[in-house]
């Protein structure tokens, strides 16, 4: 869960003081390595951080099909495993980026489509595909 929460930091449209906002938010919530196991305290944040972008416009509203969703947020979570990995591959990188933007696509979420196709050109560019 805290791993999902650095990949919600990461790619998300969260402006300086969102983030400021996000960070008190987990200190205030997550306390110990329990907490962080449970998730609860990580979860609260990652809502109420989506929830101020979505008051925002800055990102889609809940989506019409959720299955196509929990698909397009498996492909994000597998970018952030192949991200993370010990061997850092460049083009898999592009690879998942460009796999996970298409997953948003296919679930009608405009804006995380968009978020995606920019990390996919700097992903593809920095492995010297584009």
């Amino acid at each position: 869960m805290i791993l999902l929460a650095i990949a919600f930091a990461a790619a998300s449209p969260l402006d300086a003081a969102d983030k400021a906002e996000f960070n008190t938010c987990l200190k205030a919530h997550v306390h110990s390595i329990d907490d962080i196991a449970q998730g609860d305290g990580v979860e609260i944040c990652l809502k109420e951080a989506h929830d101020r972008t979505i008051a925002k416009g800055e990102v889609d509203g809940p989506p019409s099909d959720p299955l196509a969703k929990k698909v397009a947020d498996d492909e994000a979570y597998r970018y952030l495993l192949v991200s993370t990995a010990d061997t850092q591959d460049p083009i898999a990188k592009c690879t998942q980026a460009s796999l996970t933007a298409q997953a948003y696509l296919s679930a009608k979420m405009a804006y995380k489509y968009n978020s995606w196709k920019e990390v996919e050109g700097r992903d593809c560019k920095a492995a010297g595909v584009r």
